[in-house]
C-alpha cells in the first residue's frame, strides 16, 4: 500500500517536471502562446500550481467577461499612455471600503498615491477602483501584491487601460454606477 502511495506521488512529480520544463523550454525559444480556442483555454488550465523557478504558477477561468473598451476612453496622447503605465484597475474591493482609506493602504503598501477614482453601487458587495500613482513604481509593487487582502477580501490588481481623466466624460455614454464628473462617487460611505 505504502509503495504504491510512494510510486504515484513520483509519478506526479516527473508529470509536473515535464510540463515545467515544456514551458521553460517555449519561454526560451520565445514563444508567446495565445488562447484562441476553447480547446487550448482548457489545455492551459492544466498548467496550474506548476512552480516556474520559485514561483507556482497560477491559471484559472476567468470570473467576467471581457468586454471591449470605449475607445473614448484610451490614451489620446503621450502625456495620457505615461499617466495610464502608473494606473492600476482593482477588482473586489469591500463595498465599505472609503477612498480614502483606500488611498492610505495603497500608500502604505505600495507608493505614493496621485489620483484615486472609487466606483460602485449599494447593489453589489464589492468595487472597483482606478488608481494612479505619483510613480510607475508604484503600480509594479500594487501589480505584484494582486490578492492581497483588504477588509477580508482578496483584492485584484490588473493594468490599467486607460488613464484617469479629470475632463467632463460624454453623458450619454459612459453607464458606470457611482460615477460623478466633479469629484468621488455620490455613494454614503465616500
Amino acid at each position: 500500500m505504502e509503495r504504491e502511495r510512494k510510486k504515484e506521488e513520483g509519478g506526479k512529480k516527473k508529470e509536473g517536471k515535464k510540463k515545467e520544463k515544456k514551458i521553460k523550454k517555449e519561454k526560451e525559444k520565445g514563444k508567446n502562446r495565445k488562447i484562441k480556442n476553447k480547446d487550448d483555454a482548457c489545455a492551459a488550465l492544466q498548467f496550474d500550481g506548476i512552480t516556474l523557478d520559485i514561483c507556482p504558477l497560477r491559471v484559472s477561468p476567468s470570473r467576467t467577461a471581457i468586454m471591449p473598451v470605449n475607445p473614448y476612453f484610451l490614451p489620446q496622447s503621450e502625456a495620457e499612455m505615461e499617466m495610464c503605465s502608473r494606473t492600476i484597475y482593482c477588482t473586489n474591493i469591500h463595498k465599505n471600503v472609503t477612498q480614502s482609506a483606500l488611498k492610505y493602504f495603497c500608500q502604505e503598501y505600495f507608493g505614493l498615491v496621485s489620483r484615486i477614482r472609487l466606483l460602485g453601487d449599494d447593489n453589489h458587495a464589492t468595487r472597483i477602483a482606478f488608481i494612479e500613482f505619483a510613480e510607475a513604481a508604484g503600480a509594479v509593487n500594487a501589480l505584484n501584491s494582486t490578492g492581497i487582502f483588504a477588509s477580508g477580501i482578496p483584492i485584484r490588481v490588473c493594468p490599467s487601460k486607460t488613464s484617469i481623466r479629470t475632463s467632463s466624460f460624454p453623458s450619454s455614454g459612459l453607464g458606470l454606477p457611482g460615477y460623478r464628473e466633479n469629484g468621488p462617487s455620490p455613494l454614503p460611505f465616500n
